[in-house]
């Protein structure tokens, strides 16, 4: 024998429900613990495969309580089927490989998984062995095995020529139907009394490395189209945003190469809308950049794989995206104040400044960036009217004061507030009694799926509905859905359920700082204020968990639709794993959580 080296959200019952773009049926949560891992899918065949091998899991694991349940007595176990299931077994198992090798974390949960039961499965198969029906079906295996000897090394010769010859996938269809059987007939002998036939066995075994690095490149180079896609569209921005600046110079409007045209303002959120769409291409492009990286395979001492490009960073794509946003922003206004006439100033000012609030909050900690680039412009064209720029000035200083002051009562009010509740990341990360494990301590929802997904859920979820829970930064997904969301930070991310009822606060808002109808806000931080209250995006929020779920960090982001672009804020890329935290391995924890009370920069609401 020859061997060669080797939608969004649905309110139902009160229940929330996020599906962005993954299947709703997909990762455990605590309505479905056992549900499977979503993936990605950047390789389109990753989805079946995935799900193939969970059926086969959850078919099997029903064979294997049936075992558990019998193993008193040997001749009562379901013998034919162990060893059918034993081969099934170690066919999933390399598939399970190959699903990993398609960047998908659900191979290493669903690996482990059929690991533990061909561990029950082929014992109890030799169980059945010692058994009366067993010694009999034992004893013409190894008649069967033992005359199938000199085919199997044909074919084992074959096979080594093919892999030498780099013809991989017909050296894995050739080698493997016959392993299969031969794993499911081997099941019924102990590992001492193994016949030789299990010498093809480990042959297949001496090819894996040099399957895995074969495939690896195959996939590498199929990822590497869609990381492109993604990096196109983050290109296409600049050319989109520039082109509708110069047409907006020209005539006052736009007309975008997607069909979207309209005046200045519209322009302005097309811009503004578009920044949220490359951000999220951009973050796609980065964890499949992650998913498809060679230094996390092991080509069992084979070197490198020829022809895989890796974006070793994406960080310098996502700065200079941000610089041409603002960029962007900044030159729309100034095309827009060469354009506009001194009666249509006014207008035009306040209607630009919801949008620019609107990238001012997604922006989170940064948005001075944006502020600061802003702020020269919006002075220009306010000063293309001399009187309404001496009106925006007294405006601003009016409606300063009563900002600050509100501002500093509502951050008083939530921290007070907040204490009723803990800090989300907090109470992941703290550590208790696990349920059904008396006196092991652990933490409640781990960053690294070191264990089955569903074992991880099915620990966490008892200490986590119904706690009470605060959050920061709250983004509305659409103007007109139904869900809010705090942007992932420390291994989770949280949805919030609206609308709150919070006219009164906003009547009241709005009277403070003089806008009405008839008068709109003239400056950016009043702009902000009423933009962010009518659009319910809150400083912080508190309320009572329930519904949990366990997704693959790096699925949520491989996998992030455009609109979804606010699960983090505008000019970052996710840290989607480090030394510490396998990406492939690495833990999203998504809160469904109904809120009691929410912070807006400039007031407090309460639930009713």
């Amino acid at each position: 024998m020859r061997f060669s080296p080797f939608c969004f959200l649905l309110l139902v019952g009160g229940t929330l429900s996020l599906c962005l773009a993954l299947p709703a049926s997909a990762n455990p949560s605590d309505r479905n613990p056992t549900a499977p891992l979503a993936v990605h899918g950047t390789i389109p065949e990753a989805k079946a495969l995935a799900a193939k091998l969970y059926s086969t899991y959850d078919r099997i694991r029903e064979i294997e309580l049936e075992a558990i349940e019998q193993k008193g007595d040997h001749s009562r176990l379901p013998g034919k089927r162990l060893v059918k299931a034993a081969g099934e077994l170690w066919k999933a198992i390399r598939d399970a490989r190959k699903l990993q090798l398609m960047g998908e974390p659900a191979g290493y949960d669903i690996e482990s998984k059929l690991r533990g039961a061909a561990g029950n499965v082929n014992a109890y198969a030799m169980y059945w062995g010692q058994s009366p029906d067993g010694l009999k079906a034992k004893a013409k295996a190894k008649q069967l095995l033992d005359k199938a000897i000199p085919k199997l090394r044909k074919i084992a010769e074959r096979a080594s020529g093919m892999l030498s010859d780099g013809q991989v996938e017909p050296f894995v269809n050739l080698v493997e139907s016959e392993g299969q059987r031969l794993a499911a007939e081997l099941s019924l002998f102990a590992p001492a009394e193994k016949p030789a036939a299990q010498e093809f066995l480990n042959f297949i075994s001496s090819g894996e490395a040099e399957v895995a690095k074969s495939r690896f490149a195959e996939y590498a180079a199929q990822s590497r189209e869609v990381l492109d896609a993604n990096l196109k569209r983050v290109d296409q921005f600049e050319g989109d945003s520039a082109a509708v600046i110069e047409q907006v110079r020209q005539t006052g409007r736009y007309s975008s190469a997607d069909g979207e045209s309209g005046n200045v303002p519209a322009a302005m959120r097309h811009i503004v809308d578009r920044w949220g769409i490359a951000s999220a291409a951009l973050m796609r492009a980065h964890a499949i950049s992650i998913a498809f990286d060679a230094r996390r395979v092991d080509f069992g001492g084979r070197g490198d794989v020829a022809g895989v490009i890796v974006e070793s960073s994406l960080e310098p794509r996502m700065t200079v995206l941000t610089e041409t946003a603002i960029r962007s922003i900044v030159l729309l206004i100034d095309a827009a104040t060469a354009q506009v006439s001194s009666e249509n100033v006014a207008q035009l000012y306040v209607d630009l400044l919801p949008s620019i609030s609107v990238a001012q909050r997604r922006m989170g900690g940064r948005s001075d960036l944006l502020v600061n680039a802003c702020r020269e412009s919006l002075r220009n064209l306010a000063q293309r009217d001399p009187v309404f720029a001496i009106n925006v000035a007294s405006y601003d200083r009016v409606a300063s004061q009563p900002l600050r002051w509100r501002e500093k009562f509502a951050a008083d009010q939530a921290d007070s507030m907040s204490k009723q509740c803990v800090a989300s990341s907090r109470l992941l990360a703290s550590e208790n009694e696990s349920p059904g494990a008396s006196g092991r301590k652990s933490v409640i929802a781990p960053q690294v799926m070191d264990r089955w997904a569903n074992l991880l859920v099915d620990d966490a979820v008892p200490r986590l509905l119904g706690k009470q829970v605060s959050d920061s930064s709250v983004r509305r997904l659409s103007s007109n859905g139904r869900l809010g969301v705090v942007p992932y930070s420390d291994g989770h991310y949280s949805l919030i359920a609206l609308p709150l009822e919070i006219g009164e606060q906003v009547a009241d808002l709005r009277t403070a700082i003089s806008v009405s109808d008839a008068y709109a806000p003239l400056s950016l931080d009043a702009a902000g204020a009423i933009s962010a209250a009518e659009m319910q995006e809150f400083e912080s929020v508190g309320g009572v968990i329930r519904n949990v779920t366990l997704e693959s960090l790096l699925v949520r982001f491989a996998a992030l639709p455009e609109a979804a672009s606010v699960i983090q804020p505008l000019g970052e890329l996710p840290e989607l794993g480090n030394d510490r935290v396998p990406p492939m391995k690495a833990a999203c924890w998504r809160l469904d959580v109904q809120p009691m009370w929410a912070q807006n920069r400039y007031f407090v609401a309460k639930a009713r």
